[in-house]
């Protein structure tokens, strides 16, 4: 039996069309051997529970991900001086 996957990735680009985070999830679904041998409802159970699973733990990641870099972008940012001017 062939080992098939299922493959989710979320980029999130830039202004300027870069990419800026890629992540991805993959996991195991069953081929279309196991759905004669095992059954339509069980394979497609595990087909199901698979994309379920690889979704979301792409989304959990990039959000994670996302977050992180915003937060250290933040803290790199120049702070406002006494008259209200960014300093440089």
């Amino acid at each position: 039996m062939t080992e098939k996957t299922i493959e989710y990735t979320v980029k999130i680009k830039n202004e300027d069309g870069e990419d800026e985070i890629i992540v991805t999830s993959s996991r195991a679904i069953p081929g279309f051997a196991e759905f004669e041998e095992s059954g339509f409802a069980a394979a497609f159970h595990k087909l199901e529970g698979a994309i379920l699973e690889a979704s979301k733990d792409v989304n959990v990641k990039v959000a994670g991900q996302y977050l992180s870099d915003g937060s250290k972008k933040k803290s790199r940012e120049p702070s406002a001086g006494k008259t209200g001017q960014i300093l440089r």
